[in-house]
């Protein structure tokens, strides 16, 4: 009788044990870990349905999205939700790897019970990383209580459009202040992993600086741009928050989608930043390159195009990289570039302890959602947000008084008017030179 498997020993180092999960798995099983899907793949009137989980997913799976559409009601229907998938696929799985639950909660749980923050531009607007931190902790806490494991967030988008429809999402137009943020987001969140949620940074890379604003549009960013301004808040992420994985923009640049494009997703991110957790798609971004970019002739080619550009996973349902099996047997598609993904992807679900821990405690997750030491919190983050420009004695309004605001929106300063990332060179917190080993 075999020995209990190496990579079910957790006294040993996550790198080991990925090796020797990574050699036991087939084809289809390695693909599976690659790919998402949504809620109602397994979800039938409120209740798991595991033959469908058997059905769908025989050979395991990465990870759920949107999985907070399990618990609008109810945190503790979530957790039992939770508990019964993550027994499918430890327990009845050939190797019984642990699903991630992924899920958007940039201002908070977004389930039932979760306490709710403000926005993110309300966050830079308090100057203040220590709040932001304060406020991803108390998310993190909540979604790892109901079993959601992956944080679809922060948004470090270099937002400097305000036509652009998501920069309410963003921490604004600075380089600087985005970085500070999200470097305090991604710590509260991901704490200290075994009790953290991974976060997923987004978006890699460019996204808000799209051509007259609009979402999805081409961006014209020229290469020094691109590093120097838009990459800092994720060259920050990864080098002072171990952030575990980023999203890629799923907008085109120079005529090609960021997800399948090598200069920006491996040589730009892996060569020059030196990145090394997972590189996920966007929603549908695999898709979209075959249906509205065009650079493949089928959905199965955008996924060969998307696994060679350097996406490693595909959201919210991996239908193109289910099928990379085929093309690693056609001769189409390298396995060692199908085994570079699934490296990373079980490297996170390793290091967040998923496989020591894949339950939650059913009866504690109503407990741990919102209270009112999370409600002033939030109070205050939104009172330090606040803004006043200028009063020349119409404040305070007298009772009945109406005011319009009608105008542009005002640009924020320049964070203690300091410029910290000068060109090429990637510096902390402190003001400390980093290491960056060259340009794109």
């Amino acid at each position: 009788m075999e020995n209990t498997p190496r990579y079910k020993d957790p006294s040993l180092p996550v790198a080991e044990r990925v090796e020797d999960l990574l050699a036991r798995m087939t084809l289809e099983e390695k693909a599976a870990q690659l790919c998402g899907d949504l809620p109602p793949a397994y979800i039938r009137d409120g209740q798991v349905d595991t033959e469908a989980l058997r059905t769908r997913f025989p050979n395991g799976h990465g990870r759920f999205t949107q999985y907070s559409l399990t618990g609008l009601t109810d945190p503790a229907m979530t957790a039992r939700i939770t508990n019964r998938i993550q027994r499918y696929f430890v327990e009845e799985t050939r190797l019984g790897i642990p699903v991630a639950l992924q899920t958007e909660n940039l201002c908070g749980w977004p389930g039932a019970g979760g306490t709710l923050f403000p926005a993110q531009i309300n966050l830079a607007s308090t100057w203040q990383p220590e709040l932001t931190r304060e406020m991803s902790r108390v998310i993190g806490q909540e979604s790892r209580a109901v079993g959601a494991n992956s944080a679809m967030s922060p948004v470090i988008d270099v937002s400097r459009d305000p036509r652009w429809g998501r920069t309410y999402e963003t921490y604004g137009e600075d380089p600087y202040l985005v970085s500070r943020m999200g470097v305090a987001y991604i710590k509260g969140m991901q704490a200290d992993r075994d009790d953290g949620v991974a976060c997923v940074a987004k978006h890699f890379l460019g996204y808000a600086e799209t051509q007259g604003g609009l979402n999805c549009a081409a961006a014209r960013i020229g290469d020094r741009e691109l590093y120097e301004t838009f990459a800092t808040p994720f060259e920050a992420a990864d080098k002072e928050a171990q952030v575990s994985a980023m999203m890629a923009n799923y907008g085109e640049i120079d005529g090609i989608p960021v997800g399948a494009n090598p200069r920006i997703a491996r040589t730009l991110l892996r060569d020059t930043m030196g990145f090394d957790g997972v590189l996920t798609s966007d929603g549908a971004a695999v898709m979209k390159m075959w249906n509205f970019y065009h650079i493949a002739d089928s959905y199965q080619q955008a996924g060969e195009l998307a696994l060679k550009g350097g996406l490693e996973t595909e959201i919210p349902v991996g239908a193109s990289f289910a099928q990379l099996p085929q093309a690693v047997r056609a001769g189409r598609v390298d396995e060692a570039l199908l085994d570079e993904a699934v490296r990373r992807v079980l490297t996170v679900k390793f290091r967040y302890g998923l496989f020591e821990h894949p339950y939650v405690d059913e009866t504690a997750a109503a407990a741990a959602m919102t209270n009112p030491d999370k409600q002033a919190l939030s109070r205050r983050i939104a009172e330090r947000s606040l803004i006043l420009l200028k009063n020349d004695g119409t404040l305070p309004l007298a009772a009945g008084k109406t005011v319009a605001a009608i105008g542009p929106p005002c640009r924020q300063p320049a964070l203690s008017g300091q410029r910290l990332y000068l060109p090429g060179l990637y510096r902390d917190a402190g003001g400390r030179p980093g290491r960056r080993s060259g340009q794109l």
